[in-house]
């Protein structure tokens, strides 16, 4: 199936890796330095878009494997490159697929799952769910949106959803071998595909994706302004919207005494929340962040009984029960995988999901958080999710999957079922209880849109509760018996709303009805199922024998699979040649790389191998994780002149082994970490073209110690413009000592002693404030700080002015972050416009939103999503201590005195939030003043990509 509707299969084997270490479903596949493909095993039961399936595992491999497929392909020119130099990490020529839009990629992918598997998301309701709501609002999604990292609803599920429909439409209209064409015409392309993508298009299908993406849009609006009109004669149900924010907002609650609903809430503009909301007026009374926006159920106290994801250790991500309030959040359990929970009205009980593996499994908790009594067993052929307790609490509602049929089923507190509501086409799920427990709510997509639906729990029909024309999910009923609420689809995402509950006005459900957009003719029924059967044959043929289990082998897998060559200059005047070699395991747990250069001219060599360690276990009680590296290296310079006039001068090589031991410890909040680690150095200088000459030290042997430190904890949401709410600090050290220093005479009356060893400290600190003001993100205050402090005898100057243009450095050590313009920035000021080895520089900025563009720079493949704009106030100094101006000259050291007056500059810039290349980039446009410290005070502007801090 794969070879008909992608490309031939590639050559080699393609590693599967089934990993049960994370609460959340999801797959990656990568195309280097193998072929690899990674699977969570965590079931997808109440994700909306990946619960129509057979089997996950069968889903999300066939995914997967239609992208090492796709992926993979290459045309004349990439297989020379390969031939060559192996599976080179890089797009065009090697790898041409690889940077091409997502929506193609993924479309693909989704395209592909379903054709093979007969389910999967083309055949779902939630993808034609979105793209329907979009066309009857107009508010359909460009196809220059499509090619971007926009941020806008659905984010970045769109590339997924308008991706696979559009290359659904494209099978129809010109032929179900269109994706193999377009596979062929990517893979030939002779200008890289991501600059002239619509001549893929033209090549494989005689159109470009551009006109062909305009009549779908067509197709759209006409399909479906005629499926609303069929709806309206039947009456459309009248809501009123309890929320109004774009994003989502899910899972609503009624307290117990009907006076407040809390929903799970992600607005876009903030990180998503629990919050709870005057069930009257819909204005917030408190809210709580949460790393996942799952369902929350009410305890008497008011307080709030959720589930929410966390590190456990560095390589687990498992979700655990909480009770929340306004000011206080308790996790009750730890490590246990529990999720949806519902608390029994006494308290005393609480039932919920467990996971594990590709299975979950019912439980009911103590108010202990203990598991008293399982209510089924763990297994993948039946799935459960959002249970809910009867209000009585002697009877359990549920979601039950099982192969690819959904129901809701009521059962008792042993498990027991009772009852079914009958399951079928489409999905079901998120039951609610009627107070009188006469009805049972759900939702369900068995008439091709979801809609909410009720069941009698004493006999009868089951009732149509809604007729919308976009989607209706997770309902709940008010205390009183009075009000529904549940969650409304609209184009800019969920909200909150309300209806009367007035059984008399239910309806009879209407007929099932096949999605307007996966409706096949013959011969692509035909077609899937001739798949079916090929697998079938293919595994009955296929050579499937399998040994006994064995340990994890990493080192067969890291040996390297291409080289790159290389060539560079170096500061020392010498032209290089060279390779560059790398290697990790499967699972990421060994990592090496190998950089080697001769100079043919001089014979010298230089390069690095560096190799790191990520299996050793996490430090019980401590939670962090170590992680050793090694480094050997060698380098060239020439950092002294020793004649300018006469041309002579010294060269320097340095050789260096490093061990560093990181300890990291992981949550989805913050991040904290520290390293320590030595060095042996040893440095041999040659002076060249100076015949009177001797140099006093031709050698150094060097042993250091270093160490870091770091601390982050901040908050971002889709349309932030800058980090949000936190702190990210970090501190860093270095000593280094001279095993021989060397006392030359340099006359007859005077000695000097070369001692190259010095002590170092540096410190990265910022804060920043999200302000709640209008506009589409929200304002931030934001401030930074860093420092600089060298000792030695020999100590190297540090330098203020510049900009920074990376942002805080990967934390690590202190090295990492002491170059001038990434530590010590000044903006408005040229770098080194004042020397020292004391330097502190300091930055306040207001951040400001300013508009959506939301438009593509045609003919640039690149898409200008939104601008936003900051005024700054930098300030910085550097001076040097006595010693360190004698040893060097007043016009390298100009500055004494840590009193001297600093360098103040102020400014402002305007930042474009760009994407290209489905990666967004923030560039800077910008100018700075110096008011104070600066002889020449004028402005200067600059133009640099990334955020200032």
């Amino acid at each position: 199936a794969l070879v008909t509707l992608v490309a031939d299969a590639p050559g080699g084997s393609i590693d599967i890796v089934i990993a049960d270490n994370v609460d959340y479903s999801n797959g990656y596949a990568t195309p280097f330095p193998s072929s690899r493909i990674v699977i969570y095993a965590h079931p997808p039961t109440d994700v909306l878009e990946l619960a129509y399936s057979r089997d996950w595992i069968e889903l999300v491999v066939t995914h997967e494997l239609a992208h090492i497929f796709h992926l993979d392909v290459s045309g004349g020119l990439g297989r020379l490159v390969r031939a060559i130099f192996g599976r080179v990490p890089a797009p065009w020529p090697v790898f041409n697929a690889l940077a091409t839009p997502v929506w193609s990629i993924e479309g693909l992918a989704v395209g592909v799952e379903s054709a093979v598997t007969g389910l999967g998301r083309v055949h779902g309701s939630y993808h034609e769910m979105v793209v329907r709501t979009a066309a009857l609002e107009d508010e359909i999604d460009s196809i220059d949106r499509l090619t971007s990292a926009s941020p806008r609803w659905p984010g970045g599920s769109r590339v997924y959803i308008y991706g696979s429909l559009f290359m659904d439409y494209l099978a129809r209209r010109f032929g179900p071998d269109a994706s193999a064409r377009i596979v062929r015409s990517t893979a030939g392309a002779i200008i890289p595909p991501p600059l002239w993508f619509g001549g893929v298009g033209r090549n494989a299908l005689g159109m470009s994706f551009r006109d062909a993406y305009r009549d779908w849009s067509a197709e759209l609006t006409e399909r479906y302004t005629a499926l609303a009109a069929e709806l309206r004669v039947q009456a459309l149900t009248a809501s009123e919207a309890v929320t109004s924010h774009a994003g989502e907002a899910a899972y609503p609650r009624y307290s117990p005494d009907g006076a407040y609903i809390a929903y799970a809430a992600a607005d876009w503009r903030s990180p998503g929340r629990t919050r709870v909301i005057d069930a009257a007026t819909g204005e917030e009374v408190w809210s709580r962040r949460r790393n996942f926006t799952g369902p929350s159920s009410w305890l008497e106290d008011g307080m709030l009984v959720t589930s929410d994801l966390d590190y456990v250790d560095r390589f687990r991500v498992f979700s655990d029960l909480a009770i929340i309030a306004d000011d206080a959040e308790t996790r009750i359990t730890d490590g246990a995988r529990l999720i949806e929970p519902d608390v029994r009205r006494d308290g005393a009980r609480i039932v919920a999901v467990q996971g594990d593996g590709a299975a979950n499994r019912l439980v009911i908790v103590d108010a202990n958080a203990r598991v008293v009594r399982t209510l089924s067993g763990f297994d993948r052929t039946t799935l459960w999710s959002m249970p809910r307790f009867s209000p009585r609490g002697d009877r359990i509602a549920a979601s039950r999957w099982r192969a690819g049929v959904s129901d809701i089923v009521v059962m008792d507190t042993l498990g027991r079922v009772l009852m079914e509501t009958g399951g079928g086409a489409g999905m079901s799920g998120s039951p609610a209880w009627s107070p009188d427990e006469q009805w049972l709510l759900f939702w369900s997509d068995r008439t091709g849109i979801p809609n909410l639906f009720a069941a009698p729990l004493e006999g009868g029909a089951l009732r149509q509760v809604t007729n919308v024309l976009t989607g209706a999910f997770h309902p709940d009923v008010s205390p009183d018996g009075a009000v529904i609420v549940y969650s409304g689809y609209h184009h800019e995402g969920f909200r909150i709303e309300r209806i009367p509950f007035i059984p008399s006005q239910w309806r009879d459900p209407m007929p099932a009805r096949g999605s307007e957009l996966t409706e096949r003719p013959a011969q692509d029924v035909a077609r899937a199922a001739a798949f079916e059967g090929s697998l079938a044959a293919a595994v009955a043929s296929a050579d499937t024998s399998t040994g006994a289990p064995y340990r994890y082998k990493p080192v067969q897998y890291m040996r390297p699979y291409a080289w790159v060559p290389s060539v560079a200059i170096d500061r020392a005047g010498d032209d290089y040649l060279g390779v560059w070699l790398y290697g990790r395991d499967l699972v990421d747990r060994h990592a090496w790389e190998l950089g080697a250069q001769v100079a043919p001219g001089s014979g010298r060599t230089r390069g690095h191998l560096t190799y790191q360690f990520r299996g050793l276990p996490t430090i019980p009680g401590l939670g962090l994780h170590p992680v050793p590296s090694f480094i050997i290296e060698r380098d060239w310079d020439r950092p002294v002149r020793a004649d300018s006039a006469g041309g002579s001068y010294v060269d320097e090589r340095e050789d260096i082994g490093t061990f560093l031991l990181g300890f990291t410890r992981a949550r989805i909040r913050t991040s904290t970490g520290c390293t320590v680690g030595g060095d042996v150095i040893h440095r041999a200088r040659t002076l060249f073209n100076a015949p009177r000459r001797r140099l006093c030290d031709t050698d150094d042997d060097l042993l250091g110690v270093r160490g870091s430190a770091y601390y982050s904890r901040y908050s971002g949401a889709p349309y932030s413009i800058s980090r949000e709410n936190g702190v990210a600090l970090q501190v860093g050290a270095r000593r280094r000592w001279d095993r021989e220093p060397v006392t030359c005479r340099i006359s007859e009356t005077r000695e000097l002693t070369v001692d190259a060893g010095y002590s170092e400290l540096t410190t990265w600190n910022a804060a920043y404030y999200a302000l709640p003001l209008p506009g589409f993100a929200r304002h931030v205050l934001a401030a930074r700080f860093s420092g600089l402090y060298r000792e030695g005898p020999n100590v190297s100057l540090g330098q203020i002015g510049g900009l920074n243009t990376s942002g805080l450095a990967i934390p690590g050590l202190a090295s990492d972050i002491a170059g001038g313009g990434r530590l010590l920035p000044l903006r408005g000021v040229e770098e080194g416009e004042r020397r020292g080895n004391r330097a502190w520089t300091a930055s306040a900025e207001y951040r400001f939103p300013l508009t959506m563009v939301d438009r593509s720079l045609r003919p640039l493949p690149v898409f200008f999503d939104r601008l936003s704009g900051a005024g700054f106030l930098d300030a910085g100094h550097a001076w040097c201590d006595q010693a360190t101006r004698d040893a060097t000259t007043a016009a390298f050291c100009p500055s004494t005195s840590s009193g001297d007056a600093p360098i103040v500059s102020a400014g402002a810039e305007l930042t474009a939030w760009l994407s290209a290349a489905n990666a967004a980039i923030p560039v800077r446009f910008g100018a700075g003043w110096p008011i104070q410290g600066v002889s020449e005070a004028k402005a200067r502007f600059y133009i640099v990509g990334g955020v200032s801090f």
